[in-house]
């Protein structure tokens, strides 16, 4: 499994698109998040029709993604437990709110709902908003460097359960 986080690894700096998707079963991690480490499970992918076929072997890790916040400057890392590893296959990666919310965060991503902040509350003095864009929801974030991994250097958040994810039986 290490093998394969090496050959999709990501570059430090690229920064895409992380998109709020309630149809994946799963988070996903794409170009713009670093893997941390392999859990040694793998699991098979399938599309949202069978035409795209299966994809085989796909790595599930912990991996991280840094956020700049506009008007702050400050740099929160989200870390990610049970996400799948596209890596340098998938140009922007995708968030499962209700993974985000099992594991005990606010997240709105119904841009009419006025009485609740449009993103994740990470805690009471740190709110992710999201963009939209037609109906794509996301937020832009960014493969971090060894410095913003040092946690006395930037706030971490580890936003989904260590524990293995089953969507079937999310309560």
């Amino acid at each position: 499994a290490q093998q394969s986080l090496k050959r999709y690894e990501t570059e430090v700096g690229f920064s895409s698109t992380s998109e709020a998707d309630n149809h994946a079963d799963t988070c996903v991690a794409g170009a713009n998040m670093l893997a941390l480490e392999a859990t040694g499970e793998v699991c098979e992918v399938q599309g949202y029709s069978s035409e795209l076929g299966t994809i085989k072997d796909v790595p599930i890790v912990r991996a991280a993604t840094a956020w700049t916040h506009p008007e702050t400057g400050e740099t929160i890392i989200l870390i990610f437990n049970q996400i799948l590893w596209y890596g340098n296959r998938l140009p922007i990666s995708l968030i499962n709110p209700n993974q985000l919310r099992h594991n005990g965060y606010r997240v709105s991503d119904d841009v009419t709902d006025g009485d609740r902040f449009f993103g994740i509350e990470l805690d009471d003095d740190a709110r992710l908003p999201f963009d939209m864009e037609g109906t794509r929801i996301s937020f832009e974030s960014r493969v971090p460097t060894a410095w913003e991994m040092n946690n006395e250097n930037c706030r971490h958040y580890v936003v989904t359960c260590d524990h293995p994810w089953d969507p079937l039986v999310v309560k």
